[in-house]
């Protein structure tokens, strides 16, 4: 968890507010769970930071900043082709088909889909971490093989969003969304 912290990686929010008290305050805990976290946080100095700067805790606690829908379009930045070639048409309409449908899954119109669903494809991580990611996410559009059903790269944080070809047109929105649900619900980040 300390290098995790350390590394601008997934910071633990899960821990309640007694053992972060616990882990941070003067006495030694009595949990040897507790006691154990706090020795291993401390081999990096967490706890004397902790100590010293109890604005430190802050990044401890749950986000009370939630996903948007504008949040989530800033964060993934599309890489059109040149401006006004045939590609970067094709590139348009599929960016709009999925705009429409980041829109209809941050309105709660997909069942069982969130942001943060999109945002873990794409990056691993549920919500941006505190400093930013150390690369921009990005969505790269490829032509169209068999499927119009995106994959994820977490290593690289980029999304391939197939784009419609001059032999096969993009679906309708219905089909095309199904296809996206089945992708940003996949646990394989893009596996399939």
């Amino acid at each position: 968890m300390a290098l995790s912290i350390l590394q601008n990686g997934s910071i633990p929010t899960f821990l309640g507010e007694e053992i972060l008290n616990d882990i941070f305050g003067k006495d030694d805990p009595e949990s040897i769970c507790t006691k154990n976290l706090r020795i291993g946080l401390d081999c990096l100095g967490l706890v004397r930071i902790g100590t010293v700067l109890p604005a430190f805790l802050h990044l401890l606690r749950p986000s009370s900043v939630p996903l948007t829908l504008k949040s989530v379009l800033l964060i993934l930045k599309p890489s059109f082709s040149e401006k006004g070639s045939n590609t970067q048409i094709q590139e348009d309409c599929a960016y709009s088909a999925f705009v429409r449908y980041v829109r209809s899954v941050g309105s709660g119109r997909r069942p069982g889909l969130t942001l943060s669903n999109l945002m873990e494809f794409v990056t691993g991580a549920s919500e941006e971490p505190v400093l930013g990611f150390t690369l921009q996410p990005s969505i790269e559009f490829v032509e169209v093989g068999i499927s119009f059903l995106p994959t994820g790269h977490t290593c690289s944080y980029s999304m391939m969003l197939p784009r419609p070809s001059s032999e096969l047109e993009i679906p309708a929105d219905d089909k095309l969304f199904d296809l996206y649900d089945y992708a940003f619900l996949n646990t394989y980040y893009g596996l399939v």
